[in-house]
């Protein structure tokens, strides 16, 4: 049916696959950190004012 053969399109999905898996592992690590500062936990673990401040650091990244 299609009888165009566009060299280019081949790298540009691989380029969107790599970038869509990066964006999910991301994603993977950012709600990870969210379940834990969340609650007792956050009060347990990061007591410090430093801690807290370098976790919102590190989702606003």
């Amino acid at each position: 049916v299609f009888k165009y053969r566009l060299n280019w399109l081949e790298p540009v999905q691989l380029a969107f696959a790599t970038l869509g898996a990066s964006m999910a592992a991301l994603g993977f690590m950012i709600l990870c950190l969210g379940c834990l500062t969340t609650g007792a936990t956050r009060h347990k673990v990061y007591r410090a004012w430093r801690a807290r401040v370098g976790g919102r650091i590190t989702c606003a990244v």
